[in-house]
């Protein structure tokens, strides 16, 4: 995403926190499941739905494989990044990586609840994945536990940017 897509951070604590895909899924089921779609505002320039295929889109992603991993120094050289990324978090206002741009900017009609259903169906189906994954454009050759810490910090990031009628969905 460009800063002028999701250019404002949402509160420090309106973000959500994740310890597992569960915990992400009755979020979403829960949470956002008992949401009016026209009492959702965000924080930044994405709509909701537009947030909820960016997310669908990432895990979908994830379970088409990619090319083999990286040489030895170049993971050497993203382990610090590797690091923030999975225990800090993903820094709000970050440009979505060019080679992943295509797939991962959503489409201005995307819809909150078809996308919300989406989002489930696709976690479920990385849950389920065993198969190869891919070398993450930003922090390198990821194993399965540690892309589901990315899309942890990823849902965070981007859930926290939905407000529902007065408050955040997250509060």
């Amino acid at each position: 995403m460009t800063r002028e897509q999701q250019d404002t951070p949402a509160p420090a604590d309106s973000t959500p926190k994740f310890h597992d895909l569960g915990e992400l899924k009755r979020f979403i089921r829960d949470r956002l499941g008992r949401c009016d779609p026209s009492g959702l505002t965000v924080t930044g320039r994405w709509t909701p739905g537009q947030i909820l295929h960016h997310l669908a889109a990432g895990f979908d992603r994830t379970m088409r494989g990619g090319p083999g991993r990286r040489g030895w120094l170049a993971r050497l050289r993203r382990l610090p990044i590797r690091w923030l990324v999975l225990k800090r978090g993903i820094p709000a206002g970050r440009s979505i990586p060019s080679a992943v741009a295509a797939e991962l900017t959503p489409p201005p009609q995307a819809n909150f609840t078809a996308e919300r259903s989406r989002l489930l169906r696709s976690i479920e189906a990385f849950e389920a994945h065993g198969g190869d994954l891919p070398v993450h454009p930003v922090v390198g050759p990821l194993t399965k536990a540690e892309w589901t810490e990315f899309h942890l910090r990823h849902c965070e990031l981007h859930l926290g940017h939905i407000v529902v009628q007065g408050g955040v969905a997250a509060d």
